[in-house]
C-alpha cells in the first residue's frame, strides 16, 4: 500500500513472540465482529518465537525522518536490552 501512495516505509524488527510474557487479555472486549474475529486468531503457543516488526511510515519525499525516526526507535530498544 505504502508503495501505491509513494509514501516512505521501514520495517524493523524487535523482538519475538514469547508464549510466557505475550498471554491473552481475558478483559479484552473487541470493538467489532472483525476485531473479535482478529483477536480469536491470537495464540501464544502457536505463536511462540514468531518475529514482532515495527512500521514506520512517512509521507511522500520524508525518507529522511522515517530513518531518522528508526534510528531514535533502534536506540532505545539497543539501551533498553542493555539494563
Amino acid at each position: 500500500m505504502w508503495n501505491f501512495l509513494d509514501y516512505s516505509a521501514l520495517a524493523l524488527p524487535v523482538t519475538s513472540v514469547s508464549q510466557n510474557t505475550d498471554r491473552i487479555d481475558q478483559s479484552y472486549q473487541p470493538r467489532n465482529s472483525i476485531d473479535e474475529c482478529v483477536w480469536g486468531l491470537y495464540d501464544p503457543e502457536r505463536m511462540h518465537g514468531h518475529p514482532i516488526g515495527l512500521q514506520i511510515v512517512g509521507r511522500r519525499l520524508e525518507e529522511e525522518k522515517v530513518l531518522a525516526a528508526a534510528s531514535v526507535i533502534e536506540g532505545l530498544l539497543r539501551s533498553s536490552t542493555h539494563s
